[in-house]
């Protein structure tokens, strides 16, 4: 039987693993951590039964403890990182946006396998994770689908055969749209993806393409591979998951449904798979599979993203810390819709040149609130 922590419960990722969980006979939760969806996390703790569990605020921890007198300890705010670094076999780092970070590092510290879905720990920190789980002796499990089918396509190659990694990208909702018609999108609008169910974040970062931007720069630091090195291209129905193109002119590909279920039980159950409820891909089914170049024109959040990765430095944290609070910005109806690139680009330019490297998580966090609070006051998001 092994043991599975899992951060951020409540949210898409998390919700999906709970489903594996619920059924998986060889897994069972060992703790559960969620932010502020009291009721769903009480559905999860009642169907899981995990001995800890952690959340935000102290009254609802207290109301949790009360009520599942089966858990050991609940933990709540600062202790949310003590929660994290309980030992596992298994942690899910899927809490969203650059607040997972300090989940994934308190996770190397108790876990022996991180299932990692949270991908601003690598933008914003990735040189110095990825040596701290090397030091501990932890294995980095992707969930992200592009860079779970990456690293399946690459298993079993030498690295000198593969001359690049290709990521998939859906195109999201205003795939085809101007610049002018992109000045006019709402909230509502951005916020309906055409193949996926996520957050509000990621469903804007996908409108967007700054997820696509992000998953360039995690990639390269999963993979050691560098930027020139990492394709984009669109296919909208979601079924190729990411490619790697070989030295001989082949291409190794993985399909499946647009399903976080089947990255997380890859990451779960290496090197076996388990036969899990759902069905196959139904290749008869699927129709054409399609596949286009991104307009870099339309969504220069993309490459942004390759301008952050090559400039180094800081900028990569910058790229992401600006369009976290740029997102919130556009919901918020503070800017438009192309303002979130704009605002990217504005602030890459200012950092540009600061090739400075974070040389401890505890110096990324402290330059990530500066910017943070910068941004914040110029976004009027104070």
């Amino acid at each position: 039987m092994q043991t599975v922590s899992l951060c951020g419960s409540t949210g898409s990722i998390g919700q999906s693993a709970c489903r594996i969980l619920g059924q998986a006979q060889h897994l069972t939760c060992k703790t559960l951590i969620f932010g502020r969806n009291e009721a769903k996390a009480r559905e999860q703790i009642a169907l899981l039964r995990p001995s800890y569990a952690g959340c935000l605020e102290k009254e609802t921890a207290l109301r949790i403890k009360r009520e599942f007198s089966f858990l050991k300890e609940v933990f709540y705010g600062e202790g949310l990182t003590e929660a994290a670094s309980l030992p596992s076999d298994i942690f899910v780092s899927a809490v969203s946006g650059s607040a997972g970070t300090a989940f994934s590092f308190a996770a190397l510290k108790g876990a022996r396998r991180l299932a990692l879905a949270n991908k601003e720990t690598l933008v914003m920190a990735g040189q110095i994770f990825m040596k701290e789980a090397l030091q501990r002796g932890v294995s980095v499990y992707p969930v992200d689908s592009e860079h779970n089918a990456l690293y399946q396509c690459l298993q079993g190659e030498e690295r000198e055969n593969v001359e690049s990694l290709v990521l998939t990208a859906s195109g999201g909702p205003f795939r085809g749209f101007g610049a002018e018609e992109l000045a006019r999108v709402t909230p509502a609008q951005a916020l309906k993806h055409p193949t996926w169910s996520m957050g509000k974040k990621i469903t804007i970062d996908s409108a967007t393409m700054a997820n696509k931007g992000l998953e360039i720069i995690e990639a390269s630091c999963l993979f050691s591979f560098p930027e020139e090195r990492i394709e984009v291209v669109v296919h909208p129905q979601s079924i190729i998951h990411s490619m790697v193109r070989m030295r001989d002119g082949s291409l190794k590909a993985l399909l499946g449904e647009p399903d976080m279920r089947l990255p997380l039980a890859y990451a779960f159950d290496y090197p076996r798979r388990e036969r899990y409820g759902w069905g196959h891909c139904d290749l008869t089914r699927l129709g054409p599979l399609t596949f286009e170049a991104p307009d870099e024109k339309a969504f220069p959040a993309l490459p942004l993203a390759r301008a952050a990765l090559h400039g180094g430095g800081i900028l990569p944290l910058v790229y992401n810390r600006v369009n976290e609070e740029a997102v919130k910005a556009f919901l918020a109806g503070k800017i438009p819709f192309t303002g979130i690139a704009g605002s990217i680009e504005r602030y890459l330019g200012e950092y540009s040149g600061n090739n400075r490297i974070p040389g401890s998580v505890e110096e990324v966090e402290e330059t990530d609130k500066e910017i943070y609070q910068r941004i914040r006051n110029d976004l009027e998001l104070t």
